[in-house]
């Protein structure tokens, strides 16, 4: 069984509970983390738009184009709340 944790800046994949592989995180000041608070990870690429992400989605067929779309909307849900936490109080 394959899960992920975060530990000590690490995006870290446990193979039966055993860590196998590690991908760093982007350590951010908190001047950026107030400008920005989403964590950023070199495990996978990163998609120029919404529409290429959707097309990556697109690009997968019955149950995994279906748990694709779910945990990139679950993604996208959670970006926007961390940005609005950030920002919270923020006048425009």
């Amino acid at each position: 069984m394959i899960t992920y944790d975060i530990k000590e800046g690490q995006l870290v994949r446990l193979f039966h509970g055993r860590p196998d592989m590690a991908w760093d995180i982007e350590q951010l000041t908190q001047e950026e983390q107030m400008k920005n608070p989403i964590p950023t990870t070199n495990f996978v690429a990163t998609p120029d738009s919404l529409d290429e992400l959707m097309a990556y989605c697109e690009r997968f067929s019955g149950s995994e184009k279906a748990i694709a779309m779910v945990v990139a909307t679950m993604a996208l849900n959670l970006a926007h709340k961390l940005v609005n936490e950030a920002t919270q109080g923020e006048t425009t």
